[in-house]
């Protein structure tokens, strides 16, 4: 008996795989189409590969040269004067990324998350980057917890239970000197006078060096 399922499986790793050989190969634009294969599968890796190929310019490869300047310098051009800058495509990777996100994979809503918080391939949003960002953590994403922090426009509006998990995530980024712990300081000092009196009781009862900011 034939199963369905397993073929599709298989279909969408035969199109991954080729793919990724092309890919190789430099041929992006026929990369590409068999991702897009795959994607339609609803393959998520597939996906994520279109995202990257968008995000590193490699489908969109010019956005600017000097071509123009050098006609109107009136001498000859030869090619060693000629540059170009690859410009990534933000718009594209992040509708891919979404898509991605919306069938509940975690890089992806991270990804997706601070991309919009940013405003990278489409207007900054910061509520809708959160909800991606709370998304990823939710299914536990623990990293996109930063970046919550990070892009969290009023430490005002967090919650007490929110603000003692990140006073922890603090505490853990300052005993292992990660710099994220400036971001977080930052947040955990704009927050309420109840909260703020956390803050502080954790400054005069440890003995790390906090981050002043």
């Amino acid at each position: 008996m034939i199963n369905l399922s397993q073929m599709l499986e298989e279909k969408k790793e035969q199109y991954r795989k080729e793919g990724f050989e092309l890919e190789k190969q430099e041929k992006y634009e026929e990369a590409y189409r068999k991702y897009e294969a795959a994607a339609k599968l609803r393959d998520i890796p597939s996906m994520l590969c279109i995202a990257a190929l968008y995000l590193s310019g490699h489908l969109r490869p010019v956005a600017r040269s000097n071509f123009m300047e050098l006609i109107l310098q009136g001498t000859p051009i030869f090619p060693w004067d000629q540059n170009c800058e690859v410009c990534p495509d933000y718009k594209n990777a992040l509708a891919w990324l979404i898509k991605a996100a919306d069938l509940g994979d975690n890089s992806a809503c991270e990804a997706v998350g601070i991309m919009i918080c940013q405003g990278l391939g489409c207007e900054a949003d910061v509520d809708k980057g959160i909800f991606y960002l709370k998304r990823a953590l939710s299914n536990g994403q623990t990293s996109a917890r930063r970046y919550i922090c990070l892009y969290r426009p009023n430490g005002k509006s967090l919650s007490n239970e929110e603000y003692e998990e990140q006073l922890t995530e603090f505490t853990k980024a300052a005993d292992s000197g990660d710099e994220k712990a400036y971001e977080l300081y930052a947040t955990l000092k704009s927050g309420t006078c109840k909260q703020l009196a956390r803050l502080a009781y954790f400054d005069l009862c440890s003995e790390r060096s906090t981050p002043r900011i």
